[in-house]
C-alpha cells in the first residue's frame, strides 16, 4: 500500500524548473552585483573627495599660519631716540636727556664755571603759581669709596645714628645693571637717588628732586617716568 507514495515523491523530484524561475534568479543576482559595484565605486569616490578636500584645507591652514607668523612685528617706539647726550669725562659716564631740557652746572640760574662735579638737568618748567612754584630737576653726585666699604655703610658715613635710621636703601635692577635706590638723604631730601657702581667701586648717583613716595608732588609721576627713561640710557664710558 505504501508504494504509490514513494512513486509520487520520485515524480515530484523529477519535475523540471521552469525557465521563468531561472531567469528571475539570474536577474536578482545581476542586480545585486550592480548595486554592490555602485556602492563600492561610490565609497571609493567619496573617500577620494574627502581625502582631497582634507589635504587642500590642511594646505590652506598651514599657509595662513605661515602668513600670520611671518608678518613683521611692529618695532617698539624708542622715546629716547632724539634725546641729547651728556658725557661726563671725569667720572666716565654718559646718559641721554630730553631735547627741550637744559644742562647746567649751577643750582641757580647764574653764570658759573663748567665742572663735571656739579651738573643739573633742568626741564625749564614751573608748576603752579604763587611765590614758590614747583620745579623738578635731576642732579648728579659722585660717592667715592676709598675704604672699599659696603654701600649701605658708605652712604651713611658722617651722619648721627638718629639720622642714619631715616636713610632708606634698596637694591634694584635697571636693565641688566643692579643699582642702589636711596631715600631720605639729608640735604637732598625729598628726593629719589639712584647709584651706579663704577669699576673703582665708587658710585655715580643721579637724583630726582623733589620726590616723595608717601606724599607725591604735582605731576610727580610724569617726571618720575622721564627720570626712569634717563636712567635706562646710563652707561659707563671706560
Amino acid at each position: 500500500m505504501e508504494e504509490p507514495a514513494v512513486n509520487n515523491q520520485i515524480q515530484q523530484s523529477n519535475i523540471p524548473t521552469s525557465p521563468e524561475s531561472k531567469h528571475s534568479s539570474l536577474l536578482t543576482s545581476k542586480l545585486f552585483l550592480i548595486t554592490l559595484t555602485i556602492a563600492v565605486l561610490f565609497t571609493i569616490v567619496y573617500a577620494g573627495i574627502y581625502l582631497y578636500l582634507g589635504s587642500q584645507l590642511d594646505k590652506i591652514s598651514k599657509s595662513n599660519q605661515t602668513a600670520i607668523t611671518t608678518q613683521p612685528s611692529p618695532s617698539p617706539i624708542d622715546a629716547t631716540a632724539n634725546w641729547k647726550k651728556y658725557t661726563n669725562k671725569k667720572y666716565k659716564f654718559s646718559l641721554l636727556y630730553p631735547q627741550d631740557w637744559e644742562l647746567r652746572y649751577c643750582s641757580l640760574n647764574i653764570e658759573c664755571q663748567v665742572s663735571d662735579d656739579e651738573v643739573y638737568i633742568d626741564p625749564k618748567e614751573w608748576i603752579g603759581e604763587g611765590p614758590e612754584p614747583l620745579s623738578y630737576y635731576i642732579y648728579f653726585s659722585y660717592l667715592a669709596n676709598l675704604r672699599k666699604q659696603k654701600f649701605n655703610e658708605l652712604i651713611k658715613v658722617g651722619y648721627k645714628e638718629n639720622v642714619k635710621d631715616t636713610i632708606s636703601v634698596s637694591n634694584e635692577l635697571i636693565g641688566n645693571t643692579y643699582v642702589y635706590k636711596v631715600y631720605g638723604l639729608p640735604g637732598l631730601d625729598p628726593s629719589e637717588g639712584v647709584y651706579f657702581q663704577d669699576k673703582d667701586e665708587g658710585y655715580v648717583g643721579l637724583f630726582l628732586q623733589p620726590y616723595s613716595k608717601l606724599d607725591p608732588y604735582p605731576q610727580q609721576e610724569r617726571y618720575h617716568n622721564i627720570f626712569d627713561q634717563i636712567l635706562s640710557t646710563f652707561k659707563f664710558t671706560n
